[in-house]
């Protein structure tokens, strides 16, 4: 049985329904049902969860100047490796959350790993910011 919990906001004109549903990150909001007099949100996020810890992720998805939703989500969870040349040392990182697995030091985004094991050398604090570069976004 999945876990979830079930919240009814209910105003002068409006009543609004959210159900929050057990997920592996801070997910965000989506509107399933709209109407004149209701709204239905169901969100995944890992704070429905019961047996689950909460880690030090950061919502995954970003505006540009333009207000455009850009949606990373689906990047929750992946661990990003790059081989350092010419030696057996590493860096991994994760974009919104803490690096998992075996190559994971102590929380931490970006994970430098080398013969005396996993250093964390970049937390995930701050929700991600698109940055504009020669016209790009």
């Amino acid at each position: 049985q999945t876990d979830h919990v079930n919240i009814t906001l209910s105003g002068d004109s409006v009543t609004t329904h959210v159900t929050l549903l057990c997920g592996n990150s801070l997910g965000r909001p989506e509107v399933q049902l709209l109407g004149e007099s209701h709204v239905h949100l169901i969100w995944e996020t890992v704070a429905a969860c019961r047996n689950l810890k909460p880690t030090n992720a950061v919502p995954c998805y970003a505006y540009n100047e333009q207000r455009e939703l850009f949606d990373l989500g689906d990047l929750v969870g992946i661990n990003y490796h790059i081989p350092i040349v010419d030696s057996s040392k590493s860096i991994y990182f994760s974009l919104c959350g803490p690096v998992t697995g075996e190559n994971s030091c102590e929380g931490g985004g970006v994970c430098y790993k080398d013969e005396t094991g996993n250093t964390n050398i970049g937390d995930v604090t701050h929700v991600l910011t698109l940055v504009r570069k020669m016209g790009v976004l």
